[in-house]
């Protein structure tokens, strides 16, 4: 499932971004969105949560984040796509 999921996302969106130039900085800062909420969840929920549970609330918090920050990339590209690429005059 997860990788039907990843090579239908890739090769449809493949094609629509080929033509745009992201943003660096962006780039660079799209992973933290997602180690952050991890690594306070691995120091924070390992103090105030034991067992199975923990692990759960692991699962749900990254799995949460995940999806946030693809929707939030994708936004991003479409964005992207929907402006025109600025040539040298």
């Amino acid at each position: 499932m997860f990788f039907v999921n990843h090579a239908w996302s890739f090769f449809s969106n493949r094609k629509r971004e080929a033509d745009t130039v992201p943003n660096i900085g962006t780039l660079m800062f799209l992973p933290y969105a997602r180690i952050l909420p991890t690594h306070l969840t691995l120091v924070f929920g390992g103090m105030f949560i034991s067992g199975k549970l923990w692990l759960v609330f692991f699962l749900l918090l990254k799995t949460l984040a995940d999806l946030i920050a693809h929707a939030v990339e994708h936004a991003l590209r479409r964005k992207q796509v929907a402006e025109p690429l600025q040539g040298p005059s």
